[in-house]
């Protein structure tokens, strides 16, 4: 893993990390708010899904090492936009995995463009202003305690008064692009409504999965689901998927079996 920094449109830098393992797709992960590409959640799941696909996990404007502050969806698109950039004419597939924040950052971003080849985007809100953010709940807390670390403390924040882009204007406007809504039906941050009023609006190819025991964004896939979702997220990347060379998957898994 080498970490790789982009400077976006509006002249901010942006740091991610490369997993290269030699694959010739890769997914771009978009952690939500005040989640960073170190985070553990994050590089269990990194590491992982790099047996799997090239991965590039990015940290957001004033997360992590990236510069700026945080607009909360209203300009992190330039952000995501300069990954898929440098990503595009290095992969014969590109596709975006988006938790919270950063699901809502990639469905827009995909709308705007149409240039990536699949989309998963899990607790993805429909509408920031919508958002009900009931963090004082005692599963939230101890849940936010347990991935707590120092550069979480350091995200710096932005004017959230900035105007943002509406996922639910614009989740219509993906398709072909196929695209899979994730959601934890404990989800008090962003309840699972969210991603039933985006599957409802979108287009075709479409599916929508509703864990119904699980929390929001990464705790979907934190404790006794992480298999199932890795699985997920493999199943899904792969779906309909004929272009890509296997034999590094093949020599992947002799490895795992030992």
């Amino acid at each position: 893993m080498k970490n790789i920094i982009f400077r976006t449109q509006d002249n901010i830098k942006i740091s991610a990390n490369h997993y290269e393992s030699g694959f010739d797709r890769v997914i771009i992960i978009c952690p939500g708010f005040m989640m960073h590409k170190g985070s553990r959640p994050f590089l269990l799941l990194s590491e992982r899904l790099s047996r799997e696909f090239d991965i590039i996990t990015m940290d957001f404007r004033g997360h992590g090492s990236s510069k700026g502050s945080y607009t909360f969806t209203s300009r992190e698109h330039y952000d995501l936009r300069a990954v898929v950039d440098f990503a595009m004419p290095r992969y014969k597939a590109v596709y975006i995995l988006g938790f919270s924040l950063g699901a809502a950052v990639a469905i827009n971003e995909t709308a705007r463009n149409k240039n990536i080849a699949r989309l998963m985007v899990v607790s993805a809100p429909s509408d920031f202003a919508r958002i009900e953010n009931r963090f004082l709940r005692t599963d939230i807390i101890l849940s936010t305690i347990s991935k707590f670390d120092l550069k979480m403390a350091l995200t710096r924040f932005g004017n959230i008064l900035l105007s943002k882009p509406k996922p639910i204007e614009n989740v219509d406007k993906i398709s072909p692009i196929p695209v899979l809504f994730l959601h934890g039906g404990r989800d008090s941050i962003v309840t699972p409504g969210h991603s039933r009023s985006l599957y409802e609006r979108a287009g075709e190819p479409k599916r929508l999965v509703v864990w119904k025991d699980c929390l929001h964004a990464e705790d979907v896939f934190l404790g006794d689901h992480f298999n199932n979702f890795v699985d997920l997220c493999t199943e899904w990347f792969n779906e309909n998927d004929t272009t890509h060379d296997t034999r590094h998957k093949t020599q992947e898994k002799r490895k795992t079996n030992g």
